[in-house]
């Protein structure tokens, strides 16, 4: 299971296709300043925890759990499918 997620993944299950990466973009840019400021580090320079991103986003866009959980299933169907 992934650990991580990137702007590109996020915007295949959050954003519709036709919408450009930079709000999604904007979004992680955010998350990293976020989670940089509470003192963690992210994996890399472009993906952030998955399960912190999930968090953020039931709190900033009021997801209910289940629409997070939908959330989660696809960004796990993604990567089953980049397998």
């Amino acid at each position: 299971m992934k650990i991580s997620i990137c702007a590109l993944d996020l915007k295949k299950v959050i954003y519709s296709d036709h919408s450009t990466m930079n709000s999604t973009y904007r979004l992680m840019k955010e998350y990293r300043n976020r989670l940089k400021s509470e003192g963690f580090k992210s994996i890399d320079s472009r993906t952030l925890p998955k399960d912190w991103v999930l968090e953020q986003l039931k709190n900033d866009f009021n997801f209910s759990e289940n629409e997070i959980e939908q959330i989660n299933m696809r960004l796990e169907s993604l990567e089953k499918n980049s397998k």
